[in-house]
This record gives structure tokens, C-alpha cells and sequence, in this order.
């Protein structure tokens, strides 16, 4: 047995905020209360807000098919699928399914500009980087080499410039993960 509760997807009555939502989830358990069984033990699951959706009262063993949520964290998700949820025989809900809630892939021209500039940006800091430990590893063969140039002053600029190719080597390894 299968129960489809379709208001959630209209967006005339749908509130703008995820506080709006589970205030009126709430409201709704007030206003629209489960059908009453005679028995001692329940025979429907509550309506419940699970901070996504409003999961409406459901018949034990019966699974509530609700429409996707549409933002979530500012992402757009796709309201044409459905997500479920399992009432268990004692009354209790099972975990919800979202799996079928994908995200709506809109890719604008901004975007497509954003990252061809990343791609820029990242090309001139490799190249930056490079030519960098490129100047730095001479400079140090030029202070390791020449016996001449070796003083306090020089060998406290070898170590300054032996972690500044440390540096680079590392931004260099991480960017090519």
C-alpha cells in the first residue's frame, strides 16, 4: 500500500523558509489528526518533520511517497522525483530514502567564465611556482658551491631559501593531486 501526498510540491502554498515549513508541518498535526483505531496500539505512523520534508500520517506497513524538497543548503534538487519513507508495523518511521533526489545541474555562462579564470589563475601560480624553484635551486647551488661565499648571513639565507623550496615543491605536489 502506497500513500502520495502531492501538497507539498505546490509552490502557491509551499513557504519560502525551512522554518515556515516545519511550523506548518506542525500546525498540520493539529488541524489533520491520523484517523483514530480502536485498538491500544497505532495504527499509523504521525506526520513527522525530519528537517527536509513533512512526512504526512501513513498506514503501518505502507510506504509515504512525498515530492523531493527543492532547495536544500542553496542547492536546486529536481521536484519531479519522489522521496520515501517506511512506516513500520508498530508505528514508527523507518529512515527516509532520498536517493532519487538529484541535483538540478545548471551550468550558466558565468560559470563556464569562473573557470576558465580559475584555470588562468592556477596556470600562473604553476608557473610562478616552477620558475620560482628554478631561481631558488640555483641560488642555493651558487651558496653550496662557491667556498668563498660561505658566512653566517649566507648559510641563514640557504636555510631561508631551502624552505621556501620546500614550499614550492609542496604547492606543486598538491596541485597535481
Amino acid at each position: 500500500m502506497t500513500f502520495r501526498y502531492e501538497d507539498s510540491v505546490n509552490s502557491s502554498t509551499n513557504p519560502s523558509s525551512s522554518f515556515d515549513k516545519e511550523l506548518e508541518c506542525k500546525l498540520s498535526q493539529f488541524s489533520d489528526p491520523p484517523p483514530e483505531s480502536g485498538s491500544s496500539s497505532p495504527q499509523y505512523c504521525l506526520r513527522q518533520w525530519d528537517s527536509l520534508l513533512c512526512w504526512p500520517p501513513t498506514k503501518n506497513g505502507s510506504l509515504a511517497i512525498v515530492p523531493c524538497f527543492g532547495e536544500m543548503n542553496g542547492i536546486q534538487y529536481d521536484t519531479s522525483q519522489n522521496a520515501s519513507k517506511w512506516c513500520n508495523s508498530n508505528g514508527t518511521w523507518d529512515i527516509a530514502n532520498y536517493s532519487l533526489c538529484e541535483i538540478i545541474e545548471r551550468v550558466s555562462q558565468d560559470d563556464q567564465y569562473e573557470a576558465t579564470g580559475i584555470e588562468t589563475t592556477t596556470m600562473i601560480y604553476s608557473v610562478g611556482y616552477v620558475l620560482s624553484l628554478i631561481v631558488l635551486l640555483i641560488a642555493v647551488w651558487i651558496f653550496v658551491y662557491f667556498k668563498d661565499l660561505r658566512c653566517l648571513r649566507n648559510k641563514i639565507h640557504t636555510n631561508l631559501m631551502c624552505t621556501y623550496i620546500l614550499a614550492d615543491f609542496m604547492w606543486i605536489v598538491m596541485k597535481s593531486w
